[in-house]
């Protein structure tokens, strides 16, 4: 009588260890991916916001440097003494060659600077 490898007990005992551990190792494998997903996730979206803190902390400083700057030139006496000959001249001092020629271009064509028609 010739007995078949499938049907001993030993072959059934190996299958049914095999197909337990491959089962565990699939339930273990798919919590540590969506653990670790998750995991990823929320720092990704941590690290966004500071992201954004910061650079907006960032244009914060640009934007008060800019206007420390325009307020220290708006407070001076010649600018404040609304006569424009002497305006012209302590803009072109400070603003200089090229950049206060296309100051004035705009100021005399009554083109758009920034928000506000001057």
């Amino acid at each position: 009588m010739k007995v078949s490898i499938v049907k001993t007990l030993g072959f059934k005992l190996a299958a049914f260890i095999v197909g337990l551990v491959v089962v565990g190792s699939s339930v273990v494998g798919i919590v540590s991916y969506t653990n670790a997903h998750r995991v990823t996730e929320n720092q990704l979206q941590d690290v966004i916001v500071q992201m954004a803190q910061d650079n907006a902390r960032t244009i914060n400083y640009k934007v008060d440097f800019l206007l420390d700057g325009i307020e220290s030139i708006a407070h001076r006496s010649e600018i404040r003494s609304m006569d424009w000959e002497t305006q012209v001249q302590s803009m072109e001092r400070e603003l200089g060659g090229r950049r206060f020629e296309s100051f004035r271009a705009r100021i005399v064509t009554g083109k758009q600077i920034g928000r506000a028609h001057v």
